[in-house]
């Protein structure tokens, strides 16, 4: 699970990046809120991972 979080962080991250280099108007926008949110739900999803692990 955890490697899983860690590839969608990724690739979100770069999807990201390349996106805002590359492209402009509604697609940027939509790519950029689009795994933005899916960024902060790997980071959300990782953190909760290691909570659980050290309890």
């Amino acid at each position: 699970m955890k490697a899983l979080l860690w590839i969608v962080l990724v690739a979100g991250l770069a999807t990201n990046a390349f996106f805002s280099l590359t492209d402009d108007g509604a697609l940027k926008i939509a790519v950029n809120v689009t795994t933005g949110l899916l960024a902060l739900s790997a980071i959300a999803g990782l953190v909760m991972l290691r909570k659980r692990s050290r309890l």
